[in-house]
């Protein structure tokens, strides 16, 4: 009897147990009524590399070459000081070109480089003569963002930008003075005390959007670049609306 019990137990046991495998091993064995898990973090681009490339077109909202006095001299050996003068940049067209490495989800590094439209002015030595004005830098930034409306396929990011940018201010032009017989003078960056080459902080701030593709952003930004040092030339502001494409 008691052999008999003991068999049927060992039988129901093994039962149980395959009944309990096979429900666990089936794909249907789901609870239909649950709620579906919810991500706890969306990544702005699962599918991209961590490198990436970016084109800006923009404007420079602010920027000055001033000198309180003009030295100029001529091939004739002449020199002396014209009053001071104020050359404007704002409104000039500028672009930046960069590449990037999004080191963490939410940091990344940038290296670009950042031209300016030349420039012509008359107003210091009279209509016959003139001066030009150009700038470009390069510069080295690192890049943090946060999401502000996470969608797996189109996010929105505000980010904020610090770094140093590497500036190059040229100045050119001359020819002769109005009402005197001085030969044609030359205008440089020497003339007015501005050195040619400089270091500036950069700060930034902007806004991405991934645009039809998680590889293929495009943002609205603002660049400030503060040159320091003796005879630095004026502050650059840059306004700028970018496009960019996520490798990988």
């Amino acid at each position: 009897m008691l052999k008999k019990v003991l068999t049927a137990s060992v039988f129901a046991a093994l039962s149980t147990l395959g009944t309990l495998a096979a429900q666990a091993a089936t794909p249907d064995n789901v609870n239909n009524n649950a709620e579906p898990a919810v991500p706890t973090e969306v990544s702005a681009s699962p599918n991209s590399g961590p490198f990436y490339a970016g084109l800006q077109l923009g404007f420079t909202g602010r920027s000055k070459i001033t000198s309180n006095r003009i030295n100029f001299s001529n091939d004739a050996g002449q020199s002396g000081t014209l009053p001071n003068g104020d050359m404007r940049l704002s409104g000039s067209l500028a672009g930046r070109i960069l590449i990037g490495y999004q080191m963490l989800p939410n940091l990344a590094f940038e290296l670009g480089y950042l031209s300016f439209q030349s420039k012509n002015f008359d107003t210091f030595l009279g209509n016959s003569n003139v001066v030009s004005a150009s700038q470009w830098a390069v510069d080295l930034a690192a890049k943090a963002s946060l999401p502000i409306l996470q969608d797996a396929r189109h996010p929105t990011d505000l980010y904020g930008k610090l770094g140093l940018a590497y500036v190059t201010t040229d100045i050119t032009g001359g020819g002769p003075i109005l009402g005197s017989d001085t030969s044609p003078i030359k205008i440089d960056n020497a003339a007015f005390n501005v050195r040619r080459r400089s270091i500036a902080p950069e700060i930034g701030l902007g806004v991405s959007h991934d645009f039809m593709t998680n590889n293929l952003p495009i943002d609205i930004s603002w660049t400030h670049i503060q040159p320091v040092g003796k005879n630095h030339p004026g502050p650059i502001d840059f306004v700028a609306v970018g496009v960019g494409y996520r490798f990988g």
